[in-house]
């Protein structure tokens, strides 16, 4: 039944939630994804089954992982997760293969309240100073995404540094920030060099971004 086929995440999620706290627990789901053996002959109504029941749990965020639209025009499905966001009575994230414009465009339009980002993410560990300064994002490499080894292809990405940062066209960056509302970049650059100071040398160089998740 749909009953017993949520019921393990629930219970899952319950537990969580008991030890240490609804505010601190969130759920991940993708109702709609149909490939990789995750097809359902109803998912529609086992979507809004589950998410009903997570309402009752007052979750930090609900995450919806979205079919992917990608920059080559790829999509898995034509659906999309409207139908959950709109049964879900709290904070709700999506996923799904966004770029910065259609991110932002989501949250404006009130299609979703936070946005999540993997593979952009995963080439760029500064993304959001990225994002700020209009920088180029490199590009990532699918063939290291489910391999074995740890360092090739998730933490081998370079960062910009501060000296790129701050040599970079502040004056498009800052008006941009103020448009949208956003810390200027200046701001951003110099809470990178504090969060990095502690324990390093004074040779900025070879200092990283700090991998602080973007939603």
């Amino acid at each position: 039944s749909i009953e017993n086929r949520c019921r393990f995440g629930l219970e899952v999620v319950s537990a969580i939630a008991d030890e240490i706290g609804s505010d601190r627990t969130a759920i991940r789901i993708s109702p709609i994804i149909d490939h990789l053996g995750a097809i359902d002959s109803d998912p529609i109504t086992l979507g809004l089954h589950l998410v009903e029941k997570l309402n009752r749990l007052k979750l930090a965020y609900l995450h919806l992982t979205e079919p992917r639209f990608t920059s080559e025009g790829v999509t898995e499905t034509p659906d999309d997760c409207s139908i959950f966001r709109n049964a879900y009575r709290g904070v709700v994230m999506t996923s799904g293969g966004y770029t910065e414009e259609s991110g932002e465009e989501a949250i404006r339009t009130g299609y979703t309240h936070l946005v999540a980002y993997g593979r952009l993410f995963i080439s760029n560990p500064d993304l959001p100073v990225r994002f700020a300064l209009e920088a180029k994002l490199n590009k990532y490499d699918r063939s290291t995404f489910y391999t074995h080894d740890q360092v090739k292809g998730y933490v081998d990405y370079p960062s910009l540094s501060v000296k790129e940062i701050t040599e970079h066209d502040l004056g498009r960056s800052k008006k941009r920030a103020v448009e949208k509302k956003r810390p200027p970049v200046l701001s951003i650059a110099k809470e990178m060099v504090r969060q990095n100071s502690c324990g390093r040398s004074s040779d900025t160089s070879n200092w990283e971004t700090p991998r602080t998740p973007i939603c």
